[in-house]
């Protein structure tokens, strides 16, 4: 005859809680006996394994990409994020314009901290147009500005299409747009 798990082979051992979202029960049982841990904010990982966690499956998810074809796809999603808050803003839905605002911030702080100013010409000039495009971001974000949304985009298609014309030019030793034209065209730094 087949035993309760407790006491399976006559021996008594404790039963493992179950962890939910609605917390923890004691099987025995059907109330929680104290909140669940969530993995993602719980205090038992120190942060240094959390952040070596986050880098690594950032890492992993873009490893296979070239550097080109990396930058190309995070400005492709930067003007998906602008697309998507404009409609999020248009409709009303702040929750979502926020979501989508925050994840181009993100993808703007990212390649500006991966911008080498030094490499290029025109690589500090192109730093100052994405520390502009993240500023002009968090407005965007705060005021839930369609206008602000629009403004956002109008800098992120220049910039996707320089991106890609320097990967195709890359691959195929071509001349695209250059950094020097965007950012002339972008009207940020000039004198007013």
């Amino acid at each position: 005859m087949l035993q309760p798990p407790a006491t399976r082979g006559g021996l008594s051992r404790p039963t493992r809680p179950l962890h939910t979202d609605a917390g923890t029960f004691d099987r025995a049982s059907t109330a929680p006996a104290r909140p669940a841990v969530h993995l993602a904010t719980s205090s038992a990982i120190p942060s240094g394994r959390r952040a070596t966690a986050a880098s690594r499956y950032q890492t992993d998810g873009t490893a296979g990409m070239a550097g080109g074809t990396l930058v190309v796809a995070l400005f492709e999603r930067l003007l998906t994020d602008l697309e998507r808050a404009g409609r999020a803003v248009t409709d009303g839905r702040v929750e979502d314009a926020h979501h989508n605002l925050l994840h181009a911030q993100a993808i703007v702080d990212g390649v500006d901290g991966a911008l080498q100013r030094s490499s290029f010409d025109g690589a500090e000039q192109l730093g100052t147009l994405y520390r502009h495009l993240g500023a002009q971001l968090v407005r965007a974000n705060m005021t839930k500005d369609r206008q602000a949304v629009t403004n956002c985009r109008r800098l992120v298609e220049p910039l996707l299409e320089m991106w890609r014309d320097a990967f195709n030019a890359s691959a195929s030793n071509a001349s695209g747009r250059t950094v020097a034209e965007v950012v002339h065209r972008s009207g940020v730094g000039a004198t007013r």
